[in-house]
């Protein structure tokens, strides 16, 4: 064994050789909470073993992590079960035929859908879909692999992919299972480590007040939340420091009060803003770059031209928003931590949203204007295919699942009331390396 294993990952480790070298059952969970080494031990496992492991996660930003520190190339589970058809004017994914034989990995699988996914062609959950594949596939198995404790998927109640119970309930599949409890990527004295524990281990009547600030952990009132960014950001720059919001309107708000009053930008798009990718893209992929990943940072370093208006007008009676493009070139981060530019046409639609980004039906209006324009189809139009994005300084608690930086400041004022309560609470609170801020009021 050639790394250093405590013993809850030793005894993973070894339950994972136990299940990749016996048949009879199908379907693994690896658990665990953020920092505990799941990524570590599945590397040992794909070092030392002769099985076939296909490499996936449910975001192209986990997947790109997972390429990166298991060293071996990951895919979105949706490009690796489908291809993009089209029906009733939107791009709809549809079960592939070929499957390839193997032991499938899925990382961050707490975001896995078990209700109805609308963008597949057919009624079918993707879980379901898996567990199908797996059954049908005599020569392969899945290692379901997340933390238990952060956000479900969206308009469900549980992430049924990481309970034995839940996959047995609606699957009839047996499984494995292995859970590493001990956070390494905090030192036992952390704060940050405590709360997470805390919030873990709750006991009924536990509230934010309950815990005292620490040496990396404050509580700061929405007074001084501008004062602290600022300072924050001149330590670190903005691509090591996020602000963690309940709602799309609210980070929409939080994000042009910081460019205004921090970054001191106009309203319209500026050289030097910080932008967060809303969508997958593979179109300005090249040498030394992977995709484009949903939940990505990028930094604007040049704009050429201006802003382009193409569709809006009055359409049988009704009026409808213009598309608004605006080409340019980013900054992003590669998978070996070095920054490449990229020239790309930026799709502007999604900084004024309410939601994360275009609704269903704008989406079937942008998709059938497109496609209209190009007799291939829109996915070969470049207006269709410009990378999609928001103001990148806050973002949601959804959108931060999978991310780390260094300072996160965590508005906190709200999350007993929210939908999602402790598990939005956890998720954002485990987001920072070094610091975290809880904004109180």
């Amino acid at each position: 064994m050639s790394m250093n294993l405590s013993k809850d990952q030793k005894n993973g480790l070894r339950l994972l050789r136990e299940f990749v070298g016996q048949v009879s059952t199908r379907v693994f969970i690896l658990r665990g909470p953020a920092g505990s080494g799941k990524t570590t031990i599945l590397s040992e496992l794909i070092a030392d073993s002769e099985n076939k492991f296909i490499l996936c996660a449910t975001t192209g930003r986990a997947a790109k992590v997972m390429s990166y520190c298991v060293r071996s190339e990951a895919t979105t589970v949706h490009k690796r079960l489908f291809n993009v058809s089209v029906q009733d004017g939107l791009p709809r994914f549809k079960n592939k035929d070929e499957w390839v034989e193997g032991v499938y990995i899925i990382d961050e699988a707490s975001m896995l859908q078990n209700e109805q996914d609308e963008s597949l062609l057919e009624a079918q959950s993707m879980i379901g879909i898996i567990i199908q594949r797996i059954k049908d596939s005599e020569g392969s198995k899945v290692i379901f692999v997340g933390d238990p404790y952060q956000l479900e998927p969206v308009g469900e109640k549980e992430s049924v992919a990481l309970s034995i119970e839940a996959l047995t309930r609606h699957y009839e599949v047996s499984a494995m299972s292995a859970e590493l409890e001990i956070v390494h990527r905090h030192n036992a004295c952390s704060g940050i480590l405590n709360l997470a524990t805390s919030i873990r281990h709750r006991h009924k009547g536990w509230t934010l007040n309950d815990f005292e600030p620490t040496e990396d952990v404050k509580k700061i009132s929405r007074t001084i939340l501008l004062q602290r960014l600022r300072q924050e950001v001149e330590c670190n720059t903005f691509h090591r420091v996020k602000y963690i919001v309940a709602t799309n309107r609210t980070a929409n708000e939080m994000n042009y009060l910081i460019r205004s009053q921090i970054q001191g930008f106009p309203t319209d798009l500026s050289v030097n803003d910080r932008l967060l990718v809303v969508q997958n893209n593979t179109f300005y992929t090249g040498k030394g770059t992977a995709m484009i990943a949903n939940g990505e940072d990028c930094r604007v370093v040049e704009l050429l031209g201006v802003v382009e208006s193409i569709g809006g007008g009055i359409v049988d009676g009704k009026a409808y928003e213009p598309y608004l493009f605006q080409d340019g070139v980013i900054e992003v981060k590669t998978l070996d931590g070095q920054f490449k530019q990229k020239r790309v046409k930026l799709l502007l639609n999604p900084m004024f949203s309410s939601t994360s980004n275009l609704n269903p039906f704008e989406e079937r209006r942008f998709y059938s204007f497109f496609a209209r324009r190009n007799p291939k189809g829109a996915i070969y139009n470049p207006y269709y295919r410009a990378l999609r994005v928001k103001y990148g300084y806050v973002l949601t608690g959804h959108k931060a699942q999978g991310g780390e930086w260094e300072v996160v400041f965590v508005d906190v004022a709200d999350w007993e009331v929210s939908p999602f309560g402790y598990r939005w609470l956890y998720t954002a609170v485990t987001r920072p390396r070094t610091k975290l801020y809880l904004v109180m009021d």
